[in-house]
């Protein structure tokens, strides 16, 4: 039975969380912190990037009139709007039960758990193969910078809509996965602080909105963002008898963190 951490973090800065999941994972590296899932919500509502995702598809004055953050995640992968969701992030070395040399197989472990935890709400998750060689969203313009318009290799859908966005970064001995599980409808703004014309942005939201999903829909209520970071926790010790202890950041990642936030804040 491996002890992981489990770290808990509410409305904070794009930046900052992402500074964090980095800090944590530098630490995780050199043996100094265990392995760790945190789960986190951000205020305000923020747009990452994935880090080779061109900042020019981004309409910075839409943003800056609503109050949208702009951050660049260490993740790579398409735009995302985190609002109405709960993030979680899942970092761990070279020595635990998820690493596997192939990126899938360590994606493949994670989303058992995360099935497991969700179904535990009464959601009917499914890890499916998704056919993203004939998707449609693959051939359209858009779909380069929304993240949720397109298919990964597997996905965590409900009814055939993704419910579960996930992205993945390794360093030297340590695995970074993070990921959005989507709670409410607001993640369906996103096209409207692109550099989209008026009817575009009408089109891509509705490609969201056929291609997504959200626990609001699903359950007909809007369960606590703490129920649903039980559940999940409890999918991971169901399938993998991982026993988690309730903590906060060290100093040290506190301090790396702090040294992080001008690599992942974009000035709008």
């Amino acid at each position: 039975m491996e002890s992981w951490r489990l770290l808990t973090t509410w409305s904070i800065a794009g930046h900052v969380n992402m500074a964090i999941d980095e800090a944590i994972a530098q630490q995780v590296a050199e043996g100094e912190s265990p392995p760790t899932v945190r789960f986190y919500t951000w205020n305000p509502y923020t747009i990452s990037l994935g880090y080779n995702q061109k900042t020019k598809e981004i309409n910075y004055q839409s943003c800056k009139r609503d109050g949208i953050g702009l951050v660049r995640r260490p993740t790579g992968g398409r735009a995302i709007l985190h609002a109405e969701e709960l993030t979680y992030a899942v970092i761990f070395d070279s020595t635990a039960l998820f690493f596997r040399s192939k990126i899938l197989e360590t994606y493949l472990l994670i989303a058992r758990a995360l099935v497991t935890g969700v179904r535990r709400l009464g959601v009917g998750a499914e890890l499916v193969r998704s056919n993203s060689a004939s998707s449609t969203n693959l051939t359209k313009p858009a779909s380069r910078f929304l993240c949720f318009s397109t298919a990964s290799a597997f996905e965590i859908v409900v009814e055939g809509r993704k419910l579960i966005g996930s992205a993945q970064r390794r360093w030297p001995g340590v695995v970074l996965q993070h990921g959005s599980l989507l709670l409410g409808h607001a993640h369906l703004n996103l096209p409207y602080y692109l550099n989209l014309t008026t009817d575009e942005q009408a089109h891509w939201r509705k490609e969201l909105e056929a291609s997504t999903i959200c626990l609001k829909d699903i359950l007909q209520h809007q369960p606590t963002i703490l129920d649903v970071v039980e559940a999940i926790t409890a999918g991971f010790e169901q399938i993998y008898g991982i026993q988690f202890h309730k903590s906060e950041l060290s100093p040290q990642e506190q301090s790396r963190a702090a040294q992080l936030l001008h690599k992942y804040q974009i000035e709008l």
